[in-house]
């Protein structure tokens, strides 16, 4: 296989004629597959909006969400770090605070997943 630099991913084309993507130097069988489910998870997120950071819909999503990533980038990439260092909850709590401090910061989480996941999409879609 020949690796061919096309724009911000790199592309090969195996033996067969299947194409692979690399990240970080390495290969991803069946890339494509793994880029489509990154796009069907960025997708998602405007159904998570009415969710809350404890719901099965979401927990679902993050976790497979998590996947893709380590497919993507690696099982302890800093692309993965990243995205599980992302609050979707209020970074600290008073007895004050009431339900609309965890919608925001629920919303915020997926505003900031949301632009998390489309940089690392622009990072590894093939151009040429």
């Amino acid at each position: 296989m020949k690796p061919q630099a096309t724009g911000t991913g790199l592309k090969d084309q195996d033996i067969d004629g299947r194409l692979g993507f690399r990240l970080r130097g390495r290969e991803q069988p069946g890339g494509g597959r793994m880029l489509d489910e990154l796009d069907r998870q960025i997708r998602a997120i405007d159904g998570l909006a009415g969710t809350s950071s404890v719901s099965g819909e979401f927990i679902r999503w993050r976790r497979q969400t998590e996947e893709v990533l380590k497919a993507l980038c690696g099982e302890d990439s800093s692309e993965v770090q990243a995205f599980n260092a992302i609050y979707f909850t209020p970074v600290f709590l008073t007895c004050r605070m009431g339900d609309e401090a965890f919608d925001e910061a629920h919303r915020d989480g997926l505003d900031e997943a949301r632009g998390f996941l489309l940089s690392i999409r622009a990072r590894i879609t093939p151009r040429g």
